[in-house]
């Protein structure tokens, strides 16, 4: 309002002078002029009205005229800078929104791929738990073989029944150690039987009395082989005689041989024989169906 009033008065005050004549006195005119150069020359009666000592009334309401527009100018230039400064704080909150928005986008595309990470480092931690999950099973697998191959095997096989000597007839079992390390700690277990068909026979059905048996040897080596005696009461035999010849019953033994290996692991082989016929040698010796394994 202050720059449009101002303006408003220059141009009525503008058109008012305009209509007189140029010789006379302009004090609008005058007032605006810079001061002269020393070396100028002035008119004889050149007046220079003063704003803040106008002597006329006219002269002061010039003054508050340009007053009026020196201040509207001046607001103008304010107001355009204001204007300036504006148009910057526009474009440094407009630049603040672009770096806000990248840097939340920015965040989002981290929080993304961090969660992809996430998910592709649980997939990493499972497959590592399956593979040593894995590789736990391969060595187990690894040792079990190497166990296999490097323990001791313990084998039995019959040796017929000997000719009684003073009462008693020795039956010899043929023991041998077919692995590459020692058994240690073999102890043979074993008990006789008359049975009518040795091929249903099983000792582990079967009604007997306890195993009798003891340590044999402390240690058989790899490849060893030797024969285990066990002993039978003649009298046991006596009352069977006939039928053991003619095949009708026969004469069984069977039982276990204990043993431990290197790697410190207990097992087992169990046997049964059985003896019949007119020799009862160890060519004629044979294995029951049932009754023998080994762990």
């Amino acid at each position: 309002m202050l720059l449009a009033g101002g303006l408003y008065v220059y141009e009525i005050e503008t058109a008012r002078i305009s209509n007189e004549t140029t010789t006379g006195y302009q004090p609008s005119r005058n007032a605006r002029l810079g001061v002269p150069p020393e070396d100028s020359v002035k008119g004889p009666n050149a007046y220079e009205p003063h704003c803040h000592s106008p002597k006329q009334r006219e002269d002061a309401d010039l003054c508050a005229q340009w007053a009026s527009v020196d201040a509207a100018e001046q607001a103008n230039r304010l107001a355009t800078a204001s204007l300036r400064l504006t148009g910057l704080e526009f474009g440094a909150l407009l630049l603040s929104l672009i770096f806000t928005g990248w840097a939340a986008f920015a965040a989002a595309k981290a929080a993304q791929i961090a969660e992809e990470a996430t998910r592709d480092a649980d997939k990493a931690l499972a497959i590592a738990e399956r593979n040593a999950d894995a590789a736990a099973a391969q060595v187990a697998v690894a040792q079990d073989t190497a166990k296999r191959q490097l323990r001791a095997y313990i084998s039995v096989e019959p040796g017929g029944v000997n000719e009684p000597v003073e009462g008693r007839c020795r039956l010899p079992i043929h023991i041998h150690n077919s692995g590459i390390t020692p058994a240690h700690g073999v102890m043979v277990f074993s008990r006789f039987a008359i049975v009518d068909s040795p091929m249903d026979f099983d000792p582990a059905t079967a009604e007997h009395g306890a195993l009798i048996g003891g340590t044999n040897d402390a240690t058989f080596g790899p490849g060893v082989e030797r024969w285990v005696y066990v002993y039978l009461d003649e009298d046991f035999i006596r009352p069977y005689e006939a039928e053991i010849r003619d095949k009708k019953k026969a004469l069984t033994h069977f039982g276990y041989i204990n043993y431990s290996d290197a790697f410190g692991d207990t097992h087992e082989t169990r046997f049964a024989f059985y003896h019949w016929g007119a020799e009862l040698s160890d060519n004629t010796a044979m294995r029951c169906r049932l009754g023998n394994k080994a762990t």
